[in-house]
C-alpha cells in the first residue's frame, strides 16, 4: 500500500499562537495558541502534522439554488488530535520545539501526545486506500483527518477549486459553479443554480478523491 512510508517524528512542536491553518471560501481550519504539533514524514519529506490541541472546522455546506438553499454551515471545535497533510513551509513558521515546561502546564504527557499522534496517523494510513492517492495529493492540495467519535475518521480534502468533506453522515462536493450535497437521504446536484433533488436514502456516502 503507498500510504504505509507515513511516519511520525519523535518531535514535539508547539504553536505561540492561534493562527488559520487553511482557509478557502467554502472552509477553514482554525488552531489556538499552544497547539502541540507532531510532524508526518513521507520518504523522509516533512508533508504534515497531527496537531493535539483546540480548533475549529467550518465548512460551508450550504448548495444554492433557484429554487432556495439546500444544507448548513458545519461549525466544529475541534479537541481530539487531528491530521494534515499539505505545505508545511508557511505552518512550520508558527511552531517552535514544546519544551518540558510547555509540557507541564498544559497537563500533558509526551508519550502520551506520541502515542495519540501515532494511533490516528495508524487510522488514517488504513483507510487512506480507499479514499485516494493521499500522498500525491498533498503535494498539491490538502487533506485533513478529523476523529468523529466513533472510532472513524471525517475528511476535509482540498485540490485547486475543488473541495470535499466527507463526514460519517454527509458528504458535500463543490467545484466552481457545480456543488453535490449528499445529507439525509438526499443528494442535491446543483450547476449554474440549477438543482436535481435524488431521494436516496439507502444510499451510502460516496468516498471523497482530490486526484
Amino acid at each position: 500500500m503507498m500510504h504505509d512510508h507515513y511516519e511520525l517524528e519523535k518531535t514535539v512542536l508547539r504553536s505561540d499562537e492561534a493562527f488559520t491553518l487553511y482557509r478557502a471560501e467554502k472552509a477553514s481550519v482554525e488552531i489556538e495558541k499552544n497547539t502541540f504539533a507532531v510532524p508526518i514524514k513521507l520518504e523522509e519529506e516533512k508533508v504534515g502534522y497531527v496537531f493535539v490541541g483546540q480548533g475549529k472546522l467550518v465548512v460551508d455546506t450550504i448548495v444554492e439554488t433557484e429554487e432556495g438553499a439546500f444544507g448548513k454551515p458545519i461549525e466544529r471545535t475541534l479537541s481530539e488530535p487531528f491530521l494534515m497533510l499539505g505545505n508545511t513551509e508557511q505552518t512550520s513558521q508558527h511552531f517552535r520545539p514544546a519544551s518540558y515546561d510547555d509540557l507541564k502546564k498544559s497537563a500533558v504527557d509526551e508519550r502520551t501526545l506520541l502515542d495519540s499522534a501515532q494511533r490516528l496517523l495508524d487510522r488514517f494510513s488504513s483507510k487512506s486506500a480507499v479514499y485516494g492517492p493521499a500522498d500525491l495529493c498533498n503535494r498539491s492540495g490538502w487533506i485533513f483527518a478529523f476523529s468523529n467519535g466513533e472510532n472513524g475518521l471525517d475528511h476535509l480534502v482540498s485540490k485547486g477549486s475543488e473541495l470535499v468533506y466527507n463526514a460519517k453522515d454527509m458528504s458535500f462536493v463543490s467545484k466552481g459553479n457545480k456543488s453535490i450535497l449528499h445529507s439525509s437521504g438526499r443528494v442535491v446536484l446543483s450547476r449554474h443554480g440549477k438543482p436535481i433533488v435524488v431521494n436516496t436514502p439507502h444510499l451510502p456516502h460516496p468516498p471523497h478523491s482530490c486526484c
